[in-house]
């Protein structure tokens, strides 16, 4: 996203000393951890910490020199918090805004807004049977910054950017025993972890806390490595020694820990995850005095099942230590086979040309704040986007826990972490934080394992600078040549820096971006609308509901429309949404150049706007899952009506047709399944809602996978209809589940006489625009100027006008159609007449939602109305509509609260009203600020249908409108 908002160092905020205290001794030797695993081995003994823990905040932080971190010193003012979860989900500090300090932020209410320092401490029995083991503490995730004491004596202190880490306290707990584990944490100080504080930077351990007992001689460490190629895995091992680590009585840990070091043995047998055996392989290890001896094993993967989002295949990798024949340790490591590159301008997955169907997520997590480290809740809401047809997710300079990629895994999505930088700013605000290198040595050894890990990030919008982002790229493809590597998303990517760049985040005609490498779009769409009242009782947790119906009334009250009217507007901004999500991916696809887009975002992100997939609860809104895989699916099928290479950009192409008129679809197909398509005819048929039918066929196609492809034109004659109807356009190829479908517009040809438009008059101008629609049309002759009534009730005195004035209205005229409201308007309604008024002053909102922010226009009703007729409306501005919509006037101004609105927008002028109906004086006014004079066949016939009721007994307004109040001399503010 565009960095609006700029960052302000917060050094009053961070002013309070972080430098250890007397109760910190050097911080013991972190390693790398793995917390809270899919799997793992029943030689591991683990003790987790998860659920109550004893809290207390420490806002004048008194509490490292009071020593809270002892077991005998009692915590003032204790209650109790669960872990994992950070302390703002869970009430503390009350209700507030938050106070998020990223380049980027969002501002909410906060069910707990405290900010500051806090204490946790756990006490727990160890097991007798972890005697003569290793113990260790494994710290899941803390945010801000932690620092940790084992029964009183400080362990280390925890300011890091993803990582999960372990410290060995052997020496400080005695196994039968009670332990006694102390966090501090604070969230007034830098936090590495980028957008993770979005909201707020949220306090507290999020992510589980373990005790661990291992042999001496444990694996530290097992990742695996996919040969896709040579159909092999590579098993990577880290065996660390503790013969140094000295128990409770001060003696070596074990006797082997005082010897030589010694060999052991290392046996893998892989597995699918059903069971079946797949490859072994076994070595020997020269085990290291106190520190790692990596080992580094090899076997052929039979049956051979690589992974992919279409098929997320994974092994099971058991891996035991021995010592003497003796199994010490194991491990169990779920790992997946995939090759992930790119060649000349395209993307390429395990050797298949690739389209990066993405989406964004900026760490939305509403009940939680934090990430939820649950493999289940990610696991359902990944494979809600994967039914969506997604396979690949860019998260906003931020990496998520582990459980994501666990799940990401599983389900079969590729995953896109950033570091946490904005150019070269570190999102923790001082530059002594800027070390981006670290940070991807970081990610690399913590999140290496993941087969849905695909490509490394160094932030957002921006770079580095020179010459370090040559030298993270090369640091990057060295440390991990199986991964892609993007300088900065939307920033300064160049070909010795980034493996591929980015196009626009908005629709473009195809062969207009630098194709001579691969791309993708950025923040693609980002389709802005309104945040909803109805999900304010969803709100239960950590975030407060952004907008309560209360509030949401207060501003209504503003007009003089119902809660309804503000309802359906909502509704309609989904509606126009989904219209736009159609529109967007396929217009990319169109792009035979275009190596995919990241659609922003999957969930609202909710500021500056609602413009997300789904709601901020995963739940969907407009758009249904078989809907929309119809375009973001691996190979979907395209069309451009009318042969334009920009047919869809916009609101350029729209598909509305009159009966009899020649209909040329041009059919395409962008082909990214695995397999090509061969041998299968594309069937299309055009289906009316209430019967009618056309149908076709193009011979079998034979188009290669990754094409993007003509494959042969439909022409067809638009079928008679006698009234305008909405009709379909399905095209799917044959045996397979492969359709997309289009809705089009089909209008009557006009047939006019020479009475149509009899007993009608027109002021001059609209006489000259429709007095060939309508040959009867009588226009209205002009009088001498005469004193004009004033513009308001009680406006003073009458002035004199230079404007023309009306004779009186004939009294067979049933109806004045004019684009003011002047003298002959207001003399139209004292002589009782009826009034249709086809211009309004206000604003033109267009039919196009906003980027990121709300414009003008974020959704318009349309009533189900006799003013409408027969024309095909569903209750909400689409297609349809696009060339009619005009201008308006605000619902908020006093002249018009009490009309009968008929049609409604919202956006970021507030309310505004496109049609309306009201009493006006003696006579009935119809106002509508859409185009009605074209000659497009929607705007013939809708005028029509205004015309008929503005002459019918149906025409009974009940709202009122003074005509003084002269339209055309009110400005919009």
């Amino acid at each position: 996203m565009l960095a609006r908002i700029f960052f302000c160092f917060a050094g009053l905020l961070v002013s309070i000393s972080l430098n250890p205290g007397n109760s910190m001794a050097q911080d013991r030797e972190a390693t790398p951890a793995v917390v809270n695993p899919p799997l793992s081995s029943s030689l591991r003994q683990t003790l987790s910490l998860d659920g109550d823990w004893d809290f207390a905040t420490d806002p004048s932080n008194v509490g490292e020199q009071q020593k809270w971190f002892e077991p005998g010193i009692p915590l003032p003012n204790k209650t109790s918090l669960r872990v994992p979860g950070c302390w703002e989900a869970q009430g503390v500090g009350g209700p507030g805004n938050s106070k998020p300090f990223t380049p980027e932020r969002s501002i909410r209410p906060l069910g707990g807004s405290y900010m500051g320092a806090a204490w946790y401490r756990k006490e727990a029995s160890l097991p007798a049977s972890w005697a003569r083991k290793q113990i260790w503490l494994k710290i899941g995730g803390v945010h801000a910054q932690g620092w940790f004491w084992v029964n009183g004596t400080y362990v280390g202190h925890d300011a890091r950017y993803c990582g999960s880490y372990k410290y060995n306290i052997t020496d400080l707990v005695k196994p039968g025993e009670r332990v006694v584990v102390a966090a501090w944490a604070r969230n007034d100080v830098p936090s590495r972890k980028g957008l993770m504080g979005w909201i707020e930077r949220f306090g507290g351990l999020y992510r589980s806390v373990e005790l661990e007992a291992t042999s001496s001689v444990l694996l530290d460490d097992v990742w695996v490595v996919g040969d896709l190629d040579a159909r092999k895995a590579t098993v990577h091992i880290k065996v660390r020694s503790t013969a140094q680590s000295r128990d409770r009585e001060g003696a070596s840990s074990t006797a082997a820990s005082a010897q030589e070091p010694s060999d052991a043995s290392i046996d893998i047998l892989i597995k699918t995850l059903d069971g079946a055996p797949a490859g072994k392989a076994s070595g020997v290890v020269r085990l290291a005095t106190n520190g790692i001896q990596d080992a580094i094993l090899v076997t052929t993967l039979d049956p051979f099942r690589p992974w992919s989002p279409e098929e997320p295949n994974l092994y099971l990798a058991e891996v035991v230590l021995k010592q003497n024949g003796n199994p010490v340790d194991g491990w169990i490591e779920r790992f997946g086979v995939r090759k992930w590159e790119v060649r000349g301008s395209d993307f390429y997955l395990n050797n298949h040309r690739f389209f990066i169907r993405g989406f964004g997520d900026d760490h939305i997590y509403p009940l939680t704040l934090s990430s939820p480290p649950s493999r289940d809740i990610h696991k359902k809401h990944l494979a809600l986007a994967k039914s969506y047809g997604f396979a690949y997710v860019r998260h906003h300079t931020h990496c998520e826990v582990p459980e994501f990629y666990d799940a990401a895994d599983e389900v079969g999505i590729m995953v896109q972490p950033e570091l946490p930088y904005y150019g070269p700013t570190p999102s923790a605000g001082s530059l002594e934080y800027f070390d981006p290198k670290k940070d991807l040595e970081e990610l690399y050894i913590h999140y290496r394992r993941h087969v849905s890990f695909a490509t490394y990030c160094t932030g957002n919008e921006g770079h580095l600078g020179s010459p370090i982002d040559r030298e993270v790229y090369q640091f990057a493809k060295n440390l991990d040549p199986t991964r892609l590597v993007l300088h900065q998303d939307g920033g300064a990517n160049h070909k010795d820096n980034s493996d591929f760049h980015q196009g626009l985040h908005i629709p473009w005609a195809p062969g207009t971006q630098d194709s001579s490498w691969p791309f993708d779009a950025h923040e693609y769409l980002n389709l802005a609308t309104d945040e909803d009242p109805r999900l304010a009782e969803k709100y239960t947790g950590a975030v407060n509901a952004p907008v309560s119906e209360d509030s949401f009334r207060k501003k209504l009250s503003k007009t003089g429309l119902s809660w309804e009217w503000a309802m359906a507007t909502l509704d309609a901004g989904n509606q126009l949404q989904s219209i736009y999500q159609k529109r967007g991916l396929e217009q990319a696809r169109l792009d035979p150049t275009c190596g995919g887009y990241i659609y922003w975002t999957i969930v609202d992100v909710g500021s500056p706007s609602a413009q997300g997939l789904f709601n901020q609860f995963w739940e969907t809104k407009a758009s249904t899952a078989a809907f929309f895989r119809q375009f973001n699916s691996p190979t979907v099928i395209l069309a451009r009506f009318g042969r334009s290479a920009d047919s869809l950009i916009g609101a350029k192409q729209i598909p509305i047709f009159t009966s009899g008129q020649s209909m040329n679809v041009q059919w395409l197909a962008s082909a990214f399944g695995s397999q090509a398509i061969r041998g299968h005819a594309l069937f299309c048929r055009l289906k009316g809602k209430e019967g009618g039918s056309l149908s076709g066929q193009l011979p079998p196609v034979e188009i290669i996978q990754g094409e993007v492809k003509p494959i042969g034109d439909f022409v067809f004659e638009a079928p008679a209809v006698t009234k305008p109807a909405i009709f379909k356009l399905v095209a799917a190829f044959e045996d397979s589940s492969i359709s997309n479908s289009w809705n089009l517009w089909i209008f009557p040809k006009m047939n006019r006489n020479t009475e149509t438009g009899k007993r009608i008059t027109a002021t001059s101008s609209v006489f000259a625009a429709l007095k060939q629609r309508y040959p009867a049309l009588q226009e209205l002759a002009l009088g001498a100027a005469s004193p004009s009534p004033p513009l308001e009730e009680g406006a003073g005195e009458s002035t004199h006008s230079s404007q023309p004035h009306a004779d009186s209205l004939s009294a067979a005229t049933d109806l004045l159609l004019t684009d003011q409201l002047d003298a002959q308007a207001i003399n139209a309604f004292d002589a009782g007449k009826n009034v249709l008024l086809l211009k309004l002053p206000g604003i033109a909102p267009g039919v196009e939602l906003g980027w990121w922010t709300i414009g003008p226009q974020a959704g318009t009703a349309i009533a189900k109305h006799p003013a409408f007729g027969d024309f095909p409306q569903d209750g909400f501005l689409n297609e349809l509509w696009f060339r009619l919509l005009g201008h308006t006037v605000s619902a908020e101004d006093p002249v018009f609260r009490d009309v009968d609105p008929l049609m409604v927008g919202r956006g970021s002028k507030g309310y505004l009203i496109h049609v309306f109906q009201a009493k006006a004086g003696k006579g009935k006014l119809l106002a509508s600020g859409l185009d009605l004079l074209s000659n497009n066949p929607e705007s013939v016939w809708l005028l029509d249908q205004f015309i008929r009721y503005s002459r019918s007994p149906e025409f009974r307004p009940e709202g009122k409108f003074d005509p003084r109040n002269t339209l055309n001399t009110r400005k919009e503010k």
